[in-house]
């Protein structure tokens, strides 16, 4: 399955997919993992097999750093609470000599899934702010900082919605519920709330709202995001 959504990307980026699939490519791999994933209840169904056995005994949890350690940006974890709920994944940091990086938490296939969108997200929020910025001419360093965070904010609620949107329109939500040994783990790892991070802004609306759209139509242009 993840074979095939990557082969979606590339027939995005090659020009051979349609507007409407180039547009709905991000989305279509949260579609393709829900339409896929085998459930507690079709697992119950199978007959003992061999096939069935293997499936049960590979099944575990995996965490997945998807930053290395260092001084995390405040878009790189954002990004991570919209991505990780949206494939069934929890996320959090792991710190280690002052440092820390993100994780991915959850079954195997899907995190995997969840870590190339997130991937590309994060690449397509640094090309499109950067590229908002040229188009507006700011040359104040301090000023371009601010509106660039503004732009991002924007992003991440508009691929927020985004989600949101598709959740409800497919009736998702029961199909997101993350699979009850990842739950398992997770309060295991008796984790404690991180604190907030300091978003300069200049509440630049002309940034914002075009985030929010770039955000809520982000499609896998991977020749046009390096």
């Amino acid at each position: 399955m993840r074979e095939k959504i990557r082969s979606l990307m590339m027939k995005s980026a090659d020009g051979g997919a349609t507007e409407a699939e180039r547009t709905e490519a991000l989305l279509l791999a949260q579609k393709m993992m829900l339409r896929h994933g085998v459930s507690e209840e079709e697992l119950k169904m199978l007959d003992a097999s061999e096939d069935a056995h293997n499936f049960v005994k590979k099944k575990e949890a995996y965490e997945k750093p998807i930053t290395n350690y260092g001084r995390l940006k405040f878009y790189e974890h954002r990004l991570a609470m919209v991505i990780a709920p949206n494939f069934r994944c929890y996320t959090y940091h792991q710190k280690w000599n002052g440092k820390k990086r993100l994780i991915f938490l959850g079954i195997k296939e899907d995190t995997e899934i969840a870590c190339d969108v997130y991937e590309f997200a994060c690449k397509a929020v640094e090309y499109l702010g950067a590229q908002h910025l040229e188009e507006r001419d700011i040359k104040d360093r301090s000023k371009r900082i601010k509106i660039k965070n503004d732009y991002t904010l924007g992003f991440i609620k508009g691929l927020d919605d985004k989600f949101k949107a598709q959740v409800t329109e497919n009736e998702f939500h029961l199909v997101l519920v993350k699979d009850a040994l990842v739950e398992q783990v997770y309060e295991k790892l008796d984790l404690t709330k991180g604190g907030k991070f300091n978003i300069g802004s200049m509440n630049d609306p002309v940034a914002t709202l075009a985030g929010y759209r770039d955000g809520k139509n982000l499609n896998y242009d991977a020749k046009r995001i390096q």
